[in-house]
């Protein structure tokens, strides 16, 4: 027996609805995702810092913000820096996580 018009409106309507509950969950996975890895990308880069820094409050972190803010000479040079630096790093690390998956 065939679907009446009205039955086949109705259904396509339940799984519209269903596909916008399941495209509201994925991109709340999706921006939980993202929140996570921003959250951790901030902690690795703020403990980096304060390693090699006298950075040891907020306030130090808003002192030294502030000094980049006022002398955007020294913010170029270390910006400058970190863009010739950061791949000769990122290099490095990979080669001792090579390293280290051998010797496993």
């Amino acid at each position: 027996m065939r679907k009446s018009m009205m039955e086949t409106l109705e259904e396509i309507q339940k799984k519209k609805q269903q596909l916008a509950e399941r495209e509201k969950l994925i991109r709340n996975k999706i921006s939980t995702m993202d929140r996570k890895e921003r959250t951790r990308r901030l902690i690795q880069i703020g403990a980096i810092i304060e390693s090699h820094l006298p950075v040891k409050s907020t306030y130090d972190a808003e002192a030294l913000a502030n000094y980049f803010g006022s002398h955007p000479d020294a913010f170029a040079e270390v910006a400058k820096y970190i863009e010739e630096k950061s791949p000769l790093i990122q290099a490095q690390s990979e080669e001792k996580k090579m390293t280290s998956k051998r010797k496993i």
